[in-house]
């Protein structure tokens, strides 16, 4: 079996019917290529229901299991998976119909590919956003300079790749269970183990954007420690030191003053965190890190200086 495709299910409700239809309705490769594992995360609400109703598909299973987080499903995903590659769909998204046909044509030779996805906003406002990257083969230092080294940090969703299963199993690569921004780790991880990577221009994926009730559409103090954690990890893996992933992690410590906190305690121990010496220490040895350019610096200098001194300069220029 080439494939496993492996969709996330929590409280998305008639949603996950446009996930599972556009696997199940893949073009130009034999359905016995590819299993489809549905697992469900302890939904509350009808999700399951029309997840067994998909349950007649010789190459689709239902998994049912108590709420444990995304990186808790996907990691069962992964134990449960028989395909040679793994795949994974969030239960709001979709796939074009020539997905696993296209991505096909390229197995066997690269423990990872990776692929554009499309932005859906509406049928009428459907974007790319990966730029000035051609279609090759990629050694992993220069992939990560053409990406996040030019701040395209969009490259770094789990959705965007399929991953060789073995590769993942002999390197023991999880999610980190337990947090939100759970891609960035998986991410680094993956590039720590791999060689090489095999970039494909053709969008494959279809990421649903602004879904109310998204887990990527809130900001909570569950974010920042994520995001916070997530660091800590990415920094003790032999990429930690790499220029370009610095550069990614100083970014995401100035996200978390872009972004808005709905309750004022969580902002100020998000503020307070970011105000202590380890943090600044560790934003320090990124700001000297020659892949930022002068805005970048900037707004690193502003955060280490003060976050509220970024948030108020961030919000004139928004203006």
């Amino acid at each position: 079996m080439k494939f496993s495709v492996i969709i996330a299910c929590y409280n998305l409700g008639q949603l996950v019917c446009k996930a599972v239809e556009s696997c199940l309705s893949q073009r130009n490769i034999d359905s016995n290529d590819y299993e489809i594992l549905v697992i469900n995360d302890g939904s509350t609400d009808d999700t399951l229901d029309y997840i067994e109703k998909y349950n007649c598909h010789y190459n689709l299973s239902v998994i049912n299991k108590p709420n444990g987080g995304l990186s808790n499903t996907r990691n069962l995903g992964i134990k449960e998976a028989q395909g040679d590659y793994v795949m994974f769909l969030d239960g709001d998204d979709w796939y074009s119909l020539d997905a696993l046909h296209t991505l096909e044509k390229y197995i066997g030779a690269y423990d990872v590919i990776a692929f554009p996805m499309y932005y859906y906003y509406t049928e009428d406002n459907c974007v790319t956003k990966l730029r000035n990257l051609s279609e090759g083969e990629y050694s992993i230092e220069l992939f990560l300079h053409k990406t996040l080294g030019t701040k395209q940090f969009n490259i770094i969703p789990a959705q965007k790749k399929i991953y060789k299963r073995t590769f993942l199993l002999d390197n023991n690569i999880s999610f980190m269970d337990g947090i939100l921004h759970e891609d960035n780790p998986f991410f680094i991880d993956v590039m720590s183990a791999c060689k090489n990577i095999y970039f494909l221009s053709t969008p494959l994926y279809y990421y649903r954007q602004n879904r109310d009730g998204s887990i990527t559409s809130k900001c909570t103090i569950r974010n920042f420690n994520g995001v916070m954690a997530g660091i800590k990890h990415i920094e003790q893996t032999t990429l930690g030191g790499n220029r370009d992933v610095k550069f990614l992690n100083g970014n995401m410590l100035v996200f978390q003053v872009v972004g808005d906190y709905a309750a004022f305690d969580e902002k100020k121990m998000v503020y307070q965190t970011l105000r202590t010496w380890s943090c600044k220490c560790k934003m320090l040895r990124y700001f000297f890190t020659e892949t930022f350019d002068f805005k970048h610096s900037i707004r690193l200098l502003l955060l280490i200086i003060d976050p509220k001194a970024l948030k108020k300069i961030l919000k004139i220029y928004a203006r």
